[in-house]
């Protein structure tokens, strides 16, 4: 029995910082789609919104037309792809709901502030990019597969996403809390 405590007990330990941000995120997370917070960030942030589309359309057509090579137009917030499909850039998928997400769960997560100053931009930088390539893969998607839009959208490029999201906070556990914690013992060792 207490060779199993021990072993419960190491890993709780072990799973502890994914306990915290799937507890966090949740929280978070549930709290926004309770509140139906999505509704009022469009309503009272229109002009950010507006913002982001124009900048990550305009990074989404350049790297369409001019690395990927497709003969593709902006218009507007529609990029028209060869084969007669256009893919249209909302406030859904500029990324700023999971940018908000983020710097919360980042903010409320252990770690030294000094650290998050510089990890949380960076992180933001990161999403950003992610929305433009999410944005990109799935134009490139819907012009060869337009049948299976639906599943590109809401099923794989949706969860690579979010894989980045976590990915994001793995690094910010693995990589500075852990290197944080690791200092501070070898600290405490020599004295």
């Amino acid at each position: 029995m207490n060779h199993t405590f021990e072993i419960l007990i190491k890993t709780f330990r072990s799973l502890r910082g994914l306990i915290t941000f799937l507890f966090l995120a949740g929280i978070i997370i549930g709290t926004w789609k309770f509140i139906h917070l999505d509704d009022w960030l469009v309503l009272h942030t229109g002009g950010m919104f507006g913002m982001l589309i124009n900048v990550e359309i305009h990074i989404a057509q350049f790297i369409i037309k001019n690395i990927l090579g497709y003969q593709s137009v902006l218009t507007g917030n529609d990029v028209f792809m060869p084969n007669n499909v256009s893919l249209r850039m909302n406030p859904g998928c500029t990324g700023f709901k999971q940018y908000i997400q983020l710097i919360f769960i980042l903010l409320l997560y252990p770690g030294p502030f000094r650290k998050k100053s510089w990890y949380i931009p960076v992180s933001l930088f990161i999403l950003f990019m992610a929305s433009i390539l999410h944005f990109v893969f799935l134009a490139v998607l819907f012009n060869g597969f337009p049948a299976q839009f639906l599943f590109f959208h809401d099923y794989l490029s949706r969860w690579m996403y979010f894989g980045i999201f976590f990915l994001i906070w793995l690094c910010w556990e693995e990589v500075i809390i852990k290197k944080e914690t690791n200092a501070l013992k070898v600290k405490y060792k020599q004295k």
